[in-house]
């Protein structure tokens, strides 16, 4: 059997977080503060602008109140920019954390290539701009006669058995970069849409073939 490959793909990255995100049980809260900190500055903009308008000055006072309004009305608006960011990343997570992510299944093993990234990196947020070094990279491998148990479940792939997680030096305290690893699940960010199709017919194949 050849090895068969999977590519990352930003569009669909995006499409499945914004799918665990919105399922997750704090994230109505976190956006709902962050659009109260949105409507907080725009009031405070019309406030600006109204009292102005009620208040006629010269243009040195105009010029003076707006930029007041601007800073004032800046606060809310970032914070609300940064609660959205953390809803987005911390709803998501650990999905959120990998990037740039591609998935390999041999003949007698799964490999899953990925990044891991933080929530104030462009890459969270399937930023093209993101830069991956290959020392960088996390890897996580099982052989396909330890798989205890493979399936696809709210659109989350789950694999348990006796796995690797291999680490980059930088990720680890006591330079031991591997790690076993009992159970892991990923997104399947990839572009096929019968991924939980192909990935079920592998591992079928494989049993088989074992027996």
């Amino acid at each position: 059997m050849s090895v068969i490959v999977f590519t990352p793909s930003l569009s669909k990255r995006k499409e499945l977080l914004k799918i665990i995100t919105h399922a997750h049980k704090q994230w109505k809260f976190r956006i709902a503060l962050a659009v109260f900190l949105f409507v907080l500055s725009a009031a405070v903009i019309v406030g600006m602008a109204i009292l102005l308008l009620m208040n006629p000055t010269t243009i040195e006072g105009i010029l003076a109140f707006s930029g007041a309004g601007i800073c004032f009305s800046s606060i809310p608006f970032f914070i609300a920019l940064s609660v959205k960011n953390t809803a987005k990343y911390k709803c998501g997570f650990p999905y959120s954390s990998y990037a740039n992510a591609s998935l390999l299944l041999n003949d007698d093993s799964l490999e899953y290539v990925f990044w891991r990234v933080g929530p104030h990196e462009p890459a969270a947020y399937s930023s093209t701009r993101a830069v991956y070094r290959d020392e960088d990279k996390f890897t996580f491998t099982i052989n396909k006669s330890d798989i205890a148990s493979l399936c696809v479940r709210n659109e989350i792939c789950y694999i348990k058995g006796d796995g690797i997680l291999q680490m980059p030096e930088w990720a680890v305290a006591n330079n031991i970069t591997t790690e076993n690893c009992k159970e892991f699940s990923f997104i399947p960010a990839f572009p096929e849409n019968n991924f939980s199709k192909r990935i079920k017919d592998w591992r079928s194949y494989n049993v088989r073939t074992e027996d």
